[in-house]
């Protein structure tokens, strides 16, 4: 059972590594600061945020969450292939639970940013608001975090 898990956490981690690579996982809207008017709405990635922008906390944050999914992954194809008791430690369940507070950390901060700029003399405004692939993205998370406790404390095989 705890391979079965462990595949299944392992495909839960390759879907939460290429989520932040889309387009459409936030809405980046520019609208005029004193007319009110919308100019555009864009599709960003949370790549493009967190490298590029440098929203919330920035490339560090972004890439120590990466890190976190890859020290995972790595985890659960050890599981694959060894039985061992030392990979049944319940202190691994830090890691996809630090991949989902620091994915949870990211989205926040991103979804606060505005800024203003001036454009042709005209004051405008830029803010950033969750699409739906965020939601996905923070379902999968927690989904992989609650069979890694789950293949911790319930089951015993």
């Amino acid at each position: 059972m705890r391979k079965k898990l462990a595949v299944a956490e392992l495909c839960g981690l390759i879907i939460a590594a290429i989520l932040p690579l889309l387009e459409n996982m936030f809405i980046w809207t520019k609208y005029s600061y004193v007319t009110s008017k919308n100019y555009s709405k864009e599709g960003m990635s949370l790549n493009n945020l967190m490298t590029i922008q440098q929203i919330s906390g920035g490339p560090f944050l972004y890439y120590v969450f990466y890190a976190f999914i890859i020290i995972t992954a790595i985890y659960c194809v050890a599981q694959l292939f060894s039985d061992h008791s030392i990979l049944q430690n319940k202190a691994t369940i830090a890691l996809p639970g630090g991949s989902f507070i620091l994915a949870l950390i990211m989205l926040i901060g991103c979804d606060l940013h505005t800024h203003t700029f001036n454009y042709r003399g005209e004051l405008r405004s830029v803010y950033v608001s969750w699409d739906v692939l965020a939601y996905i993205f923070l379902i999968v998370l927690a989904v992989v975090f609650v069979i890694e406790c789950y293949k911790q404390f319930k089951c015993n095989d």
